[in-house]
């Protein structure tokens, strides 16, 4: 062998070894982001039940009651067709 196949070589040894390395930092960030996607939701949760129910009691407060009958006013009224 010369020297010339060596440098072809070292040069596919390289980009394996990179795209390898490549593939297991795009795993990892994967799953790192799909653990933050589900600690926001679980925190956009928490911070929703918390704006409607009282934090001592836990007993739902006048925004919640506030959102159920709006929601209670448009479902009647898309049923009966009515404009809103």
């Amino acid at each position: 062998m010369d020297y010339a196949d060596w440098e072809v070589d070292n040069l596919i040894v390289i980009s394996v070894v990179s795209s390898i390395a490549l593939i297991i930092y795009g795993l990892r960030r994967n799953h790192d982001l799909s653990r933050e996607i589900k600690a926001r939701r679980g925190a956009e949760l928490e911070a929703r039940n918390l704006a409607r129910h009282d934090p001592l009691t836990g007993l739902p407060n006048r925004r919640f009651f506030a959102e159920s009958s709006m929601n209670v006013f448009t479902a009647s009224a898309t049923r009966n067709g009515w404009p809103f």
